[in-house]
């Protein structure tokens, strides 16, 4: 088939059967949910971090448009991620020709298009240069049967070029309006800053806060161990009951984890350890002392203790599992694999004892050894790349430079190889050894490292995109410290504008920025200015008065 689009519907129903009843009315309740449903037109943005549910609400939401579709309506779903905007715009198309009122008409409109704009033997009919006007007429010809167009655009920042998107996107709009048709969008995406601009400021945004979470996050908890409880007494083997709890509760543990780490990063510790806590006395309910559940849910609290600054209460506790499952599983067992990395990272601080630094580059040098023994995947959280960068941190932390720089070498030709020079992983290991070339006066290479990963991120991210204003402030910061302070300014005068707009005036990395460009303007004997930007991070760390 020439449209070889990519297929979301098995997704859109693994994730409504993930759902449980009920899970979202509070998202549905909200006024600005309420007033894009019953509009006839607007787009709606559905933003926040990563793990709050995003994709299972945007199911929820092709299912409820759904339940009231008429002949004259059309609702297009696409999952973006890692998708080209051709992948995308293909399996729109293929929604169209597959819907059950699509006419002849439309099919030979779509057919004469291929025909027209396709290459010499290229099997896209959407190629991913074309500029989104060339599709203007199309979508106006195939889209005319439908008076009410809805689209639903699930993690449109994680596509492959989300300006183009947006590009794209936004002239479906105007083709649609032009043309007397009613259209509504919903997107979702990670944090606001990271959707494209122009999307971003023609929507109304919605960000799903922690509490929105917890409500879908309690009921999916609640649900899944309802469903499961008839099942649990025919299981005799504890093994085939972990087995069925992990297959019942369709990842509940990652999403009350995420939660967790959300309220930690709010400052509310009590009400993370409440929810790990919950997790674990149901499952210490039902298994014993030293089943695989206990385990993992005794590990996540050892993470929240760590994270909270109780160091020592973590490490007793990671090492007493970490012995456990070295027992149970052997030393090549995931989860102990799992469980040397959270105790190498308790173990190994900057400004950590000497002796437990060395004790973490022990397991860490042992983790990245078993991972390319073994061949381990270079991704994910305990991936052999993030191993390798551990390691390259303690190193730097225990005074071995060179040591450090060999591996973040390693881990960047690692990362190179797999998935190519422009790719977000790459770029990330790049601007790491960039950062520590920097911190060593290794100016040159670090000026070129650094460079090439701002002006990559600029072309990839956009201007806008948090990494890419960090990759701004690490060249600034380059430049300052070897007192190229003309240079230094423009870019940190650029970062401080865009981070104002877009975080606040007194958001801590404004301030940082701010803080860099007065010292650099006082380099440059611009006092009035420099003291004028001081004041403002002094100002901004004199507690306010209650009263």
């Amino acid at each position: 088939m020439w449209l070889d689009p990519a297929i979301f519907r098995p997704q859109l129903t693994e994730m409504l059967d993930r759902r449980a009843a009920g899970s979202h009315d509070n998202f549905f309740d909200k006024e600005k949910t309420v007033q894009w449903l019953q509009g006839t037109e607007g787009i709606l943005s559905i933003t926040g971090r990563s793990g709050y549910g995003k994709t299972v609400l945007a199911a929820s939401v092709v299912e409820k448009v759904s339940q009231n579709l008429q002949p004259s309506h059309f609702i297009g779903y696409a999952f973006c991620l890692k998708l080209s905007v051709a992948a995308i715009l293909r399996s729109l198309i293929w929604q169209i020709v597959q819907n059950r009122n699509v006419t002849t008409n439309q099919k030979a409109l779509i057919l004469e298009f291929y025909r027209e704009h396709s290459t010499a033997g290229s099997h896209s009919v959407l190629p991913d240069n074309h500029e989104p006007l060339v599709f203007r007429e199309l979508y106006t010809q195939i889209l005319q049967p439908y008076g009410h167009v809805t689209l639903v655009l699930d993690s449109i920042d994680r596509s492959d070029s989300p300006q183009l998107l947006e590009r794209h996107i936004l002239s479906v709009r105007d083709s649609l309006l032009g043309s007397s048709r009613n259209l509504k969008i919903l997107f979702t995406g990670l944090e606001a800053p990271q959707v494209p601009q122009k999307l971003r400021e023609a929507s109304n945004v919605l960000i799903l806060m922690p509490e929105d979470v917890k409500v879908c996050a309690e009921k999916f908890f609640n649900q899944s161990f309802q469903n499961l409880e008839p099942r649990m007494n025919d299981i005799e083997e504890d093994e085939v009951r972990m087995r069925s709890l992990r297959n019942a509760d369709g990842g509940w543990h990652s999403i009350l984890n995420d939660l967790a780490k959300e309220y930690l990063l709010l400052g509310r510790h009590n009400e993370a350890e409440v929810l790990e806590q919950k997790v674990l006395e149901f499952v210490k309910e039902r298994f014993h002392t030293e089943s695989q559940p206990v385990l993992e849910s005794r590990r996540l609290i050892a993470v929240l203790k760590a994270r909270q600054g109780q160091r020592s209460k973590a490490e007793d506790l990671q090492r007493q599992l970490l012995e456990t499952s070295t027992r149970m599983n052997g030393l090549e067992h995931e989860f102990t694999r799992v469980l040397m990395n959270d105790l190498s990272l308790t173990l190994s601080t900057e400004d950590g004892d000497s002796t437990k630094t060395k004790e973490a580059i022990a397991l860490q040098e042992q983790l990245v050894e078993t991972g390319e023994r073994l061949q381990l995947p270079n991704e994910g959280a305990y991936g052999l790349l993030t191993h390798m960068n551990n390691l390259a941190c303690s190193y730097a932390y225990s005074g071995q430079p060179d040591k450090a720089e060999t591996t973040m070498r390693r881990a960047l030709a690692r990362a190179t190889e797999q998935w190519g020079e422009d790719n977000e992983s790459t770029v990330d290991y790049k601007g790491n050894l960039g950062n520590f070339l920097a911190k060593q006066e290794k100016w040159a290479e670090a000026e070129v490292l650094e460079v090439g990963v701002m002006e990559t991120r600029k072309r990839t991210l956009g201007v806008n995109h948090p990494k890419t204003l960090s990759s701004m402030a690490s060249v600034a910061w380059a430049f300052q410290q070897q007192g190229r302070y003309q240079e230094a300014k423009e870019l940190e005068t650029q970062v401080l504008e865009h981070r104002t707009r877009l975080l606040g005036a007194l958001h801590p990395e404004t301030l940082l920025v701010t803080g860099h460009l007065a010292w650099t303007l006082f380099k440059l004997g611009e006092y009035v200015e420099a003291a004028r930007y001081a004041r403002i991070v002094q100002d901004s760390r004199i507690p306010t008065s209650s009263g």
